[in-house]
């Protein structure tokens, strides 16, 4: 759901060389994330994880060395300013070019980056940037309401990047990528276990964004398929469409910013073109997704990924299915959709990130038409919990009811005590699923007639029930469902058959 995630913004200053001889241009990048944001807000569960998982693709594919990546987590005010202060310090004497991307995954206002419930204003943000001296600056915010950014810097759209990288850095200036527009919240989500911007950008720069299949992945390309990719997958959120937004202001000539890279040290990840699917690449030694993309394609798509275990799964709307690969350095691994086996819906992880969740437990109210004569509507309350089961969701509920009845001048009590199990389908896309199956249940009938004493009777029961299930943000959905049983219990000693029909109101926790 919805991740009113903070910024995404300036991604590219970009010009030049991120691949130019060293000496010459030196790639600096600062990369926050930050999980808390204001007292009132909710706080965020993966804006930390997605600035390691932009650190670890600027190390991997763009050419950044380790010790010029700040990497600050959870920090406050204080220590941002210390680490932009440091990166003047360290380059201000220097003879080289400064190329420096500045990233930041949390909360925001549209006006301020909040750090540990610190707002942190824009204008000081753009002040200590550019006092870091850069020829080139590249700020990415992933965040709520981060175009705000752009309109408060007064930067226009621009058609595309047009930047040269070569020997030295051609232009200069600052260029921003946002992960949504002036008042759009910025979403997160479960089942990829990160921010929908963020996901699709880092995806992108692992070689997804590659459109012309040069094996490098520009500054357009990126932001083109990250673009596109977020848009679609909030289309049906309940928090709105997520617009990723850009701008800059450069000076120069030029073509193309290369951000990212095939490299000697890679290797390269080959889909079939014709295979389709959705294709999520998680590294072993972390269960963390890597990078995601869909095929097919016009062309095939290829993943530039360093060398080690993966794990390839591939989602259609029916099925599930999974192959180990190991990547040898400078390798070429073509992926035989043959070896891949039908596997659990669920993608690897120790957090139990999974693509669709297992668990569900509801809590949820109940109103029964009469099934006894001046009984009227009864009310109820219970608990439900479904279970994923491939295609199929086992469902379980018990439910507990009482009412008052007066029968012309003939006045008890009755209470019910029920559960029913049964197996539900379930069919729909993102936020919305249609459930429907059969179900079967047991319970007791008990009549308290005062000084006339008590009665119990068993009852059995079988019916149908049919519902929705509507996300309102992770892991919280809302059930709203009707059922129609088939009711038998014995009264006076004769078998009575009656129908019933319940509406049921429920709120799930997914797990």
């Amino acid at each position: 759901m919805n991740r009113c995630l903070l910024i995404l913004a300036a991604i590219l200053l970009l010009p030049g060389p991120l691949f130019a001889e060293e000496g010459k241009v030196i790639r600096v990048a600062v990369v926050v994330g930050n999980n808390h944001g204001a007292a009132q807000q909710e706080e965020l569960r993966f804006a930390e994880s997605d600035a390691s998982r932009m650190r670890d693709v600027l190390l991997k594919l763009a050419g950044f060395k380790e010790d010029n990546v700040y990497l600050l987590l959870g920090r406050d005010h204080d220590e941002l300013e210390q680490a932009l202060q440091d990166v003047e310090l360290r380059f201000e004497d220097t003879d080289s070019q400064l190329f420096f991307l500045f990233y930041f995954s949390g909360h925001s206002d549209g006006y301020h980056l909040e750090m540990n419930g610190e707002p942190v204003p824009f204008e000081v943000v753009r002040k200590w940037l550019r006092n870091t001296g850069a020829k080139v600056t590249v700020v990415v915010l992933d965040a709520c309401h981060s175009g705000q950014l752009i309109s408060v810097k007064g930067m226009r759209p621009g058609p595309s990047f047009d930047v040269e990288m070569d020997g030295d850095l051609r232009a200069e200036g600052t260029a921003i990528i946002t992960s949504s527009a002036v008042g759009e919240r910025a979403q997160e989500s479960g089942r990829i276990r990160g921010a929908f911007f963020t996901h699709h950008l880092v995806s992108g720069l692992y070689g997804a964004a590659d459109a012309n299949g040069d094996l490098k992945v520009s500054l357009s390309e990126v932001y083109a398929y990250a673009y596109g990719r977020t848009l679609a997958d909030t289309l049906e959120s309940l928090a709105g469409t997520q617009h990723p937004s850009y701008s800059y202001r450069l000076e120069g000539k030029g073509g193309d910013v290369k951000l990212t890279r095939l490299t000697n040290n890679a290797a390269l990840l080959v889909f079939p073109k014709n295979v389709e699917g959705a294709y999520f690449v998680v590294e072993r030694a972390t269960d963390r997704v890597v990078a995601e993309l869909k095929v097919p394609t016009p062309n095939s798509r290829r993943l530039f990924l360093p060398p080690g275990d993966y794990r390839v799964v591939r989602r259609t709307r029916s099925k599930v299915e999974s192959s180990e690969v190991h990547l040898e350095k400078g390798q070429t691994h073509n992926l035989d959709p043959n070896t891949l086996v039908r596997a659990e819906m669920e993608l690897p992880g120790t957090r139990g990130a999974g693509v669709t969740r297992k668990w569900m437990l509801a809590g949820y109210y109940g109103l029964s038409a009469e099934f006894m004569r001046r009984m009227g509507a009864l009310s109820s309350g219970g608990m439900m919990v479904m279970r994923q089961a491939g295609p199929l969701e086992l469902f379980g509920r018990l439910s507990f009811a009482g009412t008052s009845v007066d029968e012309q001048g003939f006045q008890y009590d009755m209470q019910v005590m029920e559960g029913a199990v049964g197996m539900l389908w379930k069919v729909g896309f993102r936020d919305v699923h249609f459930l429907g199956g059969p179900l079967v249940g047991a319970g007791l009938l008990m009549q308290d007639i005062g000084p006339g004493g008590s009665y119990t009777a068993t009852t059995m029961s079988a019916g149908a029930l049919v519902g929705v299930e509507l996300k309102v943000f992770e892991p919280v959905s809302i059930l709203a469902a009707w059922e129609g049983d088939a009711l038998f219990f014995r009264r006076s000693g004769e078998l009575i058959n009656e129908f019933t029909l319940k509406a049921l109101l429920g709120l799930g926790w997914e797990f």
